[in-house]
């Protein structure tokens, strides 16, 4: 957004409609990073989650989102704080997306006037990038129970955004490199379809991304 400069720079903060993050995550997240977009979009709609440092509910896992509290804890001895946050805001703004596109489809359903628009392309984009239908397919581990947690609904867009935000340091060699169907293409196309619907979402909610 343009600024005024014969203005203080306290008045050119005025003209961004966007308000500043919190200094609790500020100091945490690192500009230009997913994580970074994500906290700012929730910010903005009034549903950034609010974070603590504490023993989490299940040993070894390195952070948890409570939609109900809608809160996020993180374990204090997480050894990668960056991918952790991607994760679990990814979990917030999905939760809040999913709750805007039903509301768009329970109001065409009232209506009878199908969406038009940015929420026509919100809605058509949520269903077609789900997860669950997605042709590609993801490294096999050997656990079943962990292979359907880690490409579930809910946690295989969150897994692609953490990792990607720092593919190097949380891939190997091989997995970052593969080009085959699976392992790092699988989340570097899934983290691409979150960055779409996050725009798609900050578009729809009038917020400027920078």
């Amino acid at each position: 957004m343009p600024t005024n400069a014969l203005a203080p720079p306290p008045v050119n903060r005025l003209l961004d409609k966007t308000p500043q993050l919190p200094t609790e995550w500020s100091k945490i997240l690192a500009p230009n990073s997913a994580a970074y977009e994500t906290a700012v979009i929730l910010n903005a709609t009034g549903q950034l989650p609010k974070i603590s440092f504490t023993k989490l509910s299940e040993s070894g896992r390195a952070g948890e989102y409570d939609r109900e509290s809608n809160s996020i804890n993180i374990n204090p001895n997480s050894k990668d704080l960056s991918t952790t946050l991607a994760h679990e805001l990814t979990h917030a703004l999905r939760h809040a997306m999913e709750n805007k596109v039903r509301g768009i489809g329970a109001m065409a359903e009232q209506t009878g006037v199908p969406p038009t628009g940015i929420d026509k392309q919100l809605f058509d984009a949520w269903y077609k990038l789900d997860p669950d239908t997605t042709k590609l397919k993801p490294l096999n581990y050997p656990d079943a129970k962990y292979q359907n947690y880690r490409f579930s609904f809910s946690e295989a867009p969150a897994f692609a955004v953490g990792r990607m935000d720092n593919p190097q340091k949380n891939l190997s060699r091989e997995q970052y490199y593969m080009t085959n169907p699976g392992g790092s293409h699988y989340d570097a196309t899934l983290a691409t379809e979150q960055a779409l619907l996050r725009a798609l979402y900050a578009k729809q909610n009038n917020i400027k991304l920078k």
